[in-house]
């Protein structure tokens, strides 16, 4: 993510850009203020890099990625391909979740067809509860 705050997230590693504005274009313009924040070089001419507006870096787990395929691929309205979690995590999706996934399939909020598992439009409604029941 580009800009003050912004979030992103590449190869299982998740960050956040400095929330502080000052900082932030301390940063860009070599002139950092604070003592805390790390100029790309010693000569404060130089530009900054992109991990020097990084504040918060989080790699995550084989369990934090199922739960964000699972959170954020049920966000789509295609879902998610099961096929492709077993093959991203050598686990099938029901193995994991398989509970959860039944229970909402039973109440009609969950639905899978062919190889994508997707929320209802009666699941859409209420998502977030849902979603939220993938978190491991």
């Amino acid at each position: 993510g580009f800009g003050i705050g912004a979030a992103s997230c590449m190869k299982n590693v998740r960050w956040e850009n400095t929330n502080s504005l000052h900082n932030y274009f301390g940063i860009l313009t070599g002139n950092a203020m604070n003592s805390e924040v790390k100029l790309s070089d010693s000569d404060d001419n130089l530009p900054a890099k992109a991990e020097d507006l990084r504040e918060e870096i989080i790699h995550l787990s084989i369990e934090e990625q199922m739960e964000e395929t699972m959170f954020l691929g049920l966000r789509q309205t295609r879902g998610i391909s099961l096929s492709a979690f077993e093959k991203t995590f050598g686990k099938a999706a029901n193995d994991v979740y398989g509970d959860v996934i039944d229970r909402y399939i039973q109440m009609g909020m969950l639905q899978i067809d062919d190889d994508r598992l997707f929320l209802t439009s009666d699941g859409m409604s209420v998502s977030n509860p849902i979603r939220a029941d993938f978190l491991l």
